[in-house]
């Protein structure tokens, strides 16, 4: 396990304790990229050994973000932080960037990069970016010889991010400050170059028949999390169903593996979850159906709680055969015609729990269209040898089996079932 090292900051304000709700953290001003998912496992790992977070007197966060995360994930809700002032020379951005250039993950040199051009943007000098980004003078003069070229690659990637998360065009030219007509010329741009770049795309993880063996969770999709899938089974459920931009829709996203998946495959994405860890991922219980931004998806994306994790959600299995009825209506009604529906479902018969993915299908067949039934089977090695002893004991059998059941929204579609929740 590595070690982690944080050298001490020149601060002496006392350290509090903050509700992480309450914390704010604004994307112009922050400099990190992305979030490095074994970063926050390794935080998640020495949880108590972690210096405070640092925020502004009006709770914006300047450094750690891969901390609250951690925290987050642990279900935590206050986190220990120090407030500090900004200085009137200074700027929100430019403290962010000094405390975290020194200490846990550092910044990479694309980050570095993105960063010169972003103080560029703000009339900052050469000589004092190079000073904020301890980078020699020498290299910020390449990296900022054409200004306007690098301008337009980070405006562009900031406006692939906002594209791909379904912001709408207002959203963005808010964001970016450009007139309506240039923005339209743009986005249209980095959605062909997105179609260009994800049209010929095939995964690595490509399946080519109906059972698919994917074993543990894959670090470049999601942050770990309780009931973490292995991203290639969305990887391959996009291939098969969706094209470049068809809009994704996970309202159970978890710790974001579908977010991930579709910004790696050109796919827009709408993700909500009851406890969001991530902010590209929305605060929203499904129980209550889906937003109204989500209407007309191109696919849905359904993991819902299996196995004793239903207990954690539901008081009994009658009721969480309530909520799989809700579902199933809902989800139709926010598919678009043709739209596909993933539902990927587990047996569960041990203990006093009977729970099967057959009647996932059943429940579901009311209103969808069925076309596949993909078997992703779990692995018994990830079973405590203590507990296969005893079902071996007992005589009972370990469940793995996971059913990915696909279904499309088809107007034709008439089972010959009926139903108490209304079409609308």
């Amino acid at each position: 396990m590595s070690t982690l090292w944080f050298t001490t900051l020149e601060r002496g304000e006392e350290e509090v304790s903050v509700a992480i709700a309450e914390i704010i953290r604004e994307e112009s001003d922050y400099p990190r990229d992305n979030v490095d998912n074994s970063t926050v496992e390794l935080y998640r790992l020495n949880i108590d050994r972690l210096p405070p977070i640092l925020i502004t007197e009006d709770k914006r966060l300047v450094d750690g973000y891969h901390r609250l995360l951690a925290y987050r994930l642990e279900g935590k809700t206050s986190i220990p932080a120090t407030i500090i002032t900004i200085p009137k020379d200074a700027t929100l951005l430019e403290l962010a960037i000094k405390y975290n250039s020194s200490h846990g993950k550092q910044l990479t040199r694309d980050e570095k990069r993105h960063l010169a051009m972003r103080l560029g943007e703000r009339d900052y000098t050469q000589e004092r970016i190079s000073e904020i980004l301890a980078v020699a003078r020498t290299t910020i003069s390449l990296w900022l010889a054409d200004q306007s070229q690098a301008k337009r690659g980070n405006r562009d990637r900031v406006i692939r991010e906002m594209v791909l998360a379904d912001k709408s065009q207002k959203e963005i030219t808010d964001k970016t400050g450009l007139s309506h007509s240039t923005m339209s010329e743009i986005v249209g741009n980095v959605k062909s170059d997105i179609e260009r770049e994800s049209t010929t795309k095939v995964p690595e993880s490509l399946q080519i028949t109906n059972v698919w063996r994917f074993q543990g969770r894959d670090e470049r999709y999601g942050l770990k999390h309780p009931g973490n899938i292995p991203g290639q089974i969305v990887e391959n459920l996009l291939y098969y169903f969706t094209k470049p931009l068809d809009l994704v829709v996970d309202p159970m996203a978890g710790g974001g593996v579908t977010v991930d998946v579709c910004k790696a495959m050109g796919r827009r994405y709408r993700a909500y979850d009851i406890d969001p860890k991530r902010d590209d991922i929305t605060k929203w219980d499904i129980k209550t159906g889906y937003p109204g931004e989500a209407k007309d998806a191109d696919l849905i994306f359904l993991d819902p709680p299996y196995g004793n994790m239903v207990f954690d959600f539901f008081k009994d299995t009658t009721a969480f055969g309530h909520f799989l009825d809700k579902l199933a209506a809902d989800s139709k009604n926010t598919l678009r015609n043709g739209g596909i529906l993933g539902v990927l479902m587990m047996d569960q018969t041990e203990g006093d729990l009977e729970v099967f993915s057959g009647e996932c299908y059943r429940r579901f067949y009311r209103w969808l269209k069925p076309l596949y039934g993909i078997s992703c089977p779990q692995s018994a090695e990830y079973r405590v040898p203590q507990y296969v002893e005893k079902m071996k004991s007992e005589k009972r059998m370990l469940g793995i089996n996971r059913q990915l059941w696909v279904f499309q929204r088809d107007k034709t579609w008439k089972p010959n079932q009926t139903s108490t929740v209304p079409d609308t």
